[in-house]
């Protein structure tokens, strides 16, 4: 791309030299066609000499400007912004009868477009004849690639909105610092981070105003409420007495079972006068019997499809067939027609059978 560049500006610059020195006017071309068309502006403006090269131009709509030839300066400030005369300023340059050229800025002038391209671009060899410096040749550093999802979009400040019209046209909180809190509506922080925030004993009611729960678990080896079978306390008698040594006499057994008994008799009572107290009925759960089990081949209960006599006869034919008829056929159609028709062939031997016997 740098060597198109420098053969870019090299045929450039040597053209346009060539192209000025053609060229006869004092002016560059388009300078030149400028100043025309302000001459013909100039002929509806009227110039009164006032002295010291200062003149007062009025225009036909009644509009009037000061000129002021010595110091090149025009109300109309065209004449200082551009360098070229304006047409109030042209008005005022023939009333003295001189050429307007001459009060045209150096910068438009030929000499100063000759002295802008006369620096030559030489020449330059190719790569095959540089001198070989022995040294290694440079190459591209290589492209380090950063952990995770690279980002498309650049970093925005803080009071900038996004271009995307998806995106959310709120501003980001990052660098602002006039949040305002809807808890003490204060401005420099949110509700998250109130000072005056209450805490959390206040808004949270305590356990004590909740009333006292009761446990309405059923235990499902004494059936009674208040605990389930790991915490029943029948368990922790018996697992003392099988601590003990196997060989127990019968009597210990049955001292072992009047503890037992006395142990859920008091938990029953204990669990009755609480509920009794509060006054809090407990709703008895509706123990529903189990399902029998109902086949889904030939819809009879007692089994299920996997045991189910029919279902094994079924899958016996099948097998039968397909020992008997091995081809296959890919139509579905005919598959079920050559299938029908093995178990018809089946049917009829077995009728020969049962009337040979």
């Amino acid at each position: 791309m740098l060597e198109n560049i420098r053969i870019y500006l090299m045929e450039r610059l040597r053209t346009k030299r060539e192209w000025i020195s053609e060229r006869t006017e004092i002016l560059c071309p388009k300078i030149q066609k400028k100043l025309e068309k302000a001459k013909e502006d100039a002929a509806v403006n009227i110039a009164r000499f006032s002295g010291d090269s200062k003149f007062e131009v009025t225009h036909m709509y009644g509009e009037k400007f000061v000129v002021d030839l010595e110091k090149c300066v025009c109300d109309c400030r065209r004449w200082e912004l551009t360098g070229i005369p304006c047409s109030h300023a042209i008005c005022c340059i023939q009333v003295i009868g001189e050429e307007p050229e001459r009060f045209v800025n150096q910068c438009y002038s030929k000499d100063a477009y000759v002295r802008a391209y006369a620096p030559v671009m030489g020449p330059v060899n190719g790569s095959n004849a540089w001198p070989d410096s022995k040294k290694d040749p440079i190459h591209a550093p290589k492209k380090l690639k950063l952990p995770g999802r690279p980002k498309k979009a650049r970093k925005r400040e803080p009071d900038e909105q996004k271009n995307d019209p998806k995106a959310t046209k709120k501003l980001i909180r990052v660098g602002i610092t006039h949040m305002t809190c809807s808890g003490c509506h204060q401005k420099g922080h949110t509700i998250r981070k109130c000072p005056q925030k209450l805490p959390k004993d206040d808004l949270v009611p305590s356990c004590s105003d909740r009333g006292s729960s009761i446990n309405s678990n059923k235990c499902g080896r004494c059936h009674v409420i208040g605990h389930n079978i790991r915490r029943c306390p029948g368990n922790q008698v018996e697992m003392d007495v099988n601590h003990e040594n196997s060989e127990v006499p019968q009597a210990n057994v049955e001292v072992a079972n009047i503890q037992l008994e006395m142990v859920v008799a008091q938990q029953n009572h204990s669990i009755i006068s609480q509920v009794t107290q509060e006054v809090i009925t407990v709703p008895q759960q509706n123990v529903q019997p189990k399902k029998s089990v109902r086949c889904y081949f030939c819809h009879n209960i007692g089994h299920n499809k996997k045991t189910c006599m029919s279902q094994q006869a079924q899958d016996w034919r099948n097998r039968k067939a397909e020992i008997l008829f091995p081809t296959y056929v890919p139509s579905r159609g005919n598959r079920k027609r050559t299938k029908q028709t093995a178990h018809r062939i089946l049917d009829e031997d077995e009728d020969t059978n049962v009337l040979a016997n």
